[in-house]
């Protein structure tokens, strides 16, 4: 295995993996993929993020920042301004980590990067019918509301405990348990809903993937 893969399989991971908050969950039902289709009412273009990464032998949560982008036809850019710049490339069937002008390929054949980066996709999506469909639903009322998914594809369960989308009418954070005991949350702020809000930077970088 490379150091590319050793560097950016477990961030991937962590985009993805999140801090849950402690409820019980129901087990899903009419009103639960109502209030879910509410929630994913708006799906955005460009959105801000906090991501706390925790990992189980630490006290120390490592905090970075930066913006998502992101094209349903096409894929997704996630983009780290701080405290270090990176600019990864996510689309179905590739993962590519952009440097400048360098690019380089991080997944195309790897099966379980490939799997994470398509389920990545799929909750950005906010395609209510395509969760549904690798996730199976939990969820559990109160001011904010708190989605807990389950993935059903084996590979996945054997790397993520659940998935928990919170929020009233919008996504608010994402927040995810692995296996492993460690964990991220990601908070989304400054959403964007409409492709004339891009800057000429946003829309070159959508032009990459």
């Amino acid at each position: 295995m490379t150091k590319m893969h050793l560097t950016v399989g477990p961030f991937l991971v962590s985009i993805l993996f999140g801090i849950a908050f402690t409820c019980s969950g129901a087990t899903s039902g009419s009103a639960d993929k109502s209030g879910l289709e509410a929630l994913l009412v708006k799906p955005f273009v460009r959105a801000e993020f906090v991501k706390q990464r925790k990992l189980a032998i630490l006290t120390k949560p490592f905090v970075t920042q930066g913006y998502i982008l992101f094209d349903r036809d096409k894929g997704m850019v996630w983009k780290t301004t701080a405290p270090v710049n990176d600019t990864l490339l996510i689309t179905e069937t590739s993962i590519r980590q952009f440097d400048g002008e360098k690019q380089t390929v991080v997944s195309d054949r790897n099966p379980v990067m490939t799997s994470i980066s398509d389920m990545f996709l799929t909750i950005m999506s906010l395609d209510k019918d395509k969760i549904l469909s690798v996730y199976e639903l939990q969820s559990s009322g109160s001011d904010k509301q708190m989605y807990r998914l389950l993935p059903r594809d084996k590979r996945m369960q054997s790397i993520i405990s659940y998935i928990q989308l919170v929020g009233a009418d919008r996504i608010q954070s994402i927040e995810i348990m692995e296996k492993s005991g460690d964990s991220t949350r990601i908070e989304i702020t400054n959403e964007r809903y409409e492709r004339a809000q891009l800057t000429a930077d946003d829309r070159a970088l959508l032009e990459k993937l």
